[in-house]
């Protein structure tokens, strides 16, 4: 059990010389990179979301920049680079939920600005604090976004765009399959070039795109067409 233990807590591919690293994680990090460049595009399209859309595709370019830095060269500053613009792209889900519920838009802006920097200097003094602050926040967003669907603010059968978030769900949980499972002895082959964290990073970032455009996006369009319209 320690063994395995230990194992669940890095990534199976292993590190080469060079800028790439692992060059499986590294390469894949450029998906966030492509959906937050789709989200800054779309949010031409929202604008009643624009700065939401914004927010999100700068977290989601963070995220790459972090995630190449960390899987990559790696650096002294990599891991805070990598774990920071998860937190806070968490914690922008967050207040754009909570934010949905109160219709304090600006209000619950700051706070994610404020939360953002306060968890950010958080990892930089006590790196380990990752695992708790995504827990937390994690389970946070997940309690959020049941309220969400019990309030029928996500889509529903027969409704607007549920093919396309259940289709989320259903990439978040093989993303989530993957990650764990890559991290297992059994799963795990560090020279091979196919890498199941490189699938998490493919799926969560697909993930993001759809989500922000499904429960963000989406719902300001349709609640901005007129009627009938």
């Amino acid at each position: 059990m320690p063994v395995l233990l230990l194992a669940l807590t890095r990534d199976c591919e292993a590190v080469r010389a060079g800028w790439l690293g692992q060059p499986a994680n590294t390469l894949s990090s450029l998906a966030f990179l492509v959906v937050g460049g789709w989200l800054l595009a779309r949010a031409r399209h929202a604008p009643a979301r624009a700065a939401e859309l914004r927010l999100f595709a700068a977290s989601a370019i963070a995220t790459a920049v972090g995630s190449v830095a960390f899987h990559g060269p790696n650096p002294s500053w990599g891991q805070w680079a990598h774990d920071t613009p998860i937190a806070a792209g968490l914690l922008l889900a967050t207040v754009v939920d909570i934010a949905a519920f109160t219709g304090r838009r600006r209000r619950e802006l700051v706070a994610w600005l404020a939360g953002s920097a306060a968890i950010g200097l958080l990892l930089w003094f006590v790196p380990d604090a990752q695992r708790v602050v995504f827990g937390v926040l994690g389970v946070g967003f997940g309690g959020l976004e049941l309220i969400a669907v019990r309030r029928r603010m996500r889509p529903w059968p027969g409704g607007h765009d549920f093919g396309l978030w259940m289709s989320v769900a259903g990439t978040f949980a093989v993303g989530v399959g993957a990650f764990f499972l890559g991290r297992m002895p059994a799963f795990c082959d560090p020279t091979s070039s196919f890498q199941l964290h490189a699938v998490w990073h493919l799926l969560q970032a697909f993930t993001i795109g759809a989500y922000v455009h499904v429960a963000v996006e989406r719902p300001a369009s349709r609640a901005q067409a007129p009627p009938g319209g």
